[in-house]
């Protein structure tokens, strides 16, 4: 089986029926509630990888002095450099690559997300649903009430850019060196002139996602702070 079919299977067919389904479920019958609800399980369904990639970002975060100085110390040596990086990071139990693992993950839906909303205008979708699935008439989908969000939005695209730069901004410590003080502001431009671009439901799909992260991170940092605080005494 082709890398086309196992994506089309696994990917493109369920996304795109759980969407129909949502829109036929959800009050209010408008596909955006029903890409925000989609946005939601796929954080439920991805958490153990999104959690673990926050804590990564908070280790890495917290070991950035101790790299700096290698960095400083081994500069002329590369080899030894990344060694001794590689031996912090084993001392410490992190696996840098872990916090990629999820973005990673996030971005075969997105293009799925893209190619069904660019679909169903085009060349309609009844011959990819499940049989439980009901048949829609593309011309009575709506998103928003009007709104036509297979078009890029400029405000949209602000709105996930500034959720984007807070969601960068609370990661990890905040004393950010190096590379992740460039990220802060590098990543949510980035992301303001790409969905300039694109379709404006995969703004309200990476809204969500961005929130939902927010709201992780903040938890992990009440918990954290929480743990710390000294236990009264009975």
């Amino acid at each position: 089986m082709s890398l086309s079919n196992l994506y089309h299977l696994f990917l493109y067919q369920p996304i795109l029926n759980l969407l129909i389904l949502l829109y036929v479920f959800l009050p209010g019958h408008d596909l955006v509630w029903a890409v925000i609800v989609l946005s939601l399980l796929m954080k439920v369904i991805f958490f153990p990888i999104s959690l673990k990639a926050v804590k990564t970002q908070e280790a890495m975060s917290a070991i950035e002095p101790k790299m700096k100085e290698i960095r400083k110390k081994y500069k002329d040596d590369p080899a030894e450099q990344s060694k001794r990086i590689m031996a912090l990071y084993k001392e410490h139990n992190i696996s840098p690559w872990s916090s990629m693992a999820y973005p990673l993950l996030q971005l075969p839906i997105l293009i799925a997300i893209f190619q069904i909303f660019r679909d169903v205008n085009v060349l309609g979708l009844s011959e990819h649903l499940y049989s439980f699935t009901p048949i829609l008439d593309p011309t009575q989908i709506t998103f928003l009430g009007n709104s036509d969000l297979t078009q890029p939005s400029i405000i949209l695209a602000l709105l996930v850019a500034i959720a984007q730069y807070w969601q960068q901004k609370t990661a990890g410590s905040p004393q950010k060196t190096g590379w992740q003080k460039n990220m802060v502001y590098f990543f949510p431009i980035f992301i303001f002139f790409a969905l300039t671009r694109l379709s404006a439901v995969l703004g309200v799909y990476w809204l969500i996602n961005a929130l939902a992260t927010i709201g992780q991170q903040y938890y992990l940092k009440k918990k954290q702070t929480c743990s710390n605080l000294p236990k009264q005494k009975k």
